[in-house]
């Protein structure tokens, strides 16, 4: 995710200077057992070059995750997983969560309804799109780590939230046309 203006994120890179910057993301145990685990998962996009392909509307794995979590309450992301490359749009992404085991059921219809239309929007620019959503049928161990909840609430109003609100939107046919006005 970059930008060039202050207070907006887009998806993408056009840039030939890499920085890096590398943090721990703050795990901490989950501590009670009576949580579901639950595994996310995108496959089969199309992919491709973050500048050459931005415009095509193909699926972001990763970002749709996020958006798609962000909305539901009570989860602790433990992992999420995709891409190879800084400047490439990821094919594949998969993401961990536990829910509490009372709001199993409802997470799970939720999360399956969100990715089915989901792959039905993207069925014509990523027809070989899979989804999945797979519930453990074990229980969480007390140790398990997740995400700590500071930075999972920060990490969701970043990446869930912006990309949700305004990934589409702001690629879509009308915005390209605005932004190629304004440089002639």
């Amino acid at each position: 995710m970059d930008s060039e203006k202050l207070g907006e994120v887009t998806t993408g890179c056009a840039g030939v200077t890499t920085y890096t910057e590398q943090k721990s993301v703050p795990m901490v145990e989950i501590v009670d057992s009576n949580h579901k685990k639950i595994t996310i998962s995108i496959s089969g996009g199309n992919g491709g070059h973050s500048v050459v392909h931005i415009h095509d509307k193909h699926i972001y794995p990763i970002n749709t995750i996020f958006s798609v979590l962000w909305e539901i309450p009570n989860i602790k992301l433990a992992s999420i997983n995709g891409g190879t490359k800084f400047n490439a749009i990821p094919k594949d992404a998969e993401a961990v969560i536990y829910v509490p085991q009372e709001n199993t059921d409802e997470v799970l219809q939720r999360l399956n309804a969100e990715l089915s239309s989901v792959k039905q929007a993207h069925s014509d620019t990523d027809p070989k799109l899979q989804v999945s959503v797979v519930e453990d049928s074990t229980p969480a161990s007390s140790d398990e780590k997740v995400v700590d909840p500071e930075f999972q609430e920060k990490l969701f109003r970043i990446a869930g939230k912006q990309i949700s609100s305004e990934l589409i939107s702001t690629y879509d046919d009308e915005h390209i046309k605005e932004e190629k006005n304004k440089k002639t």
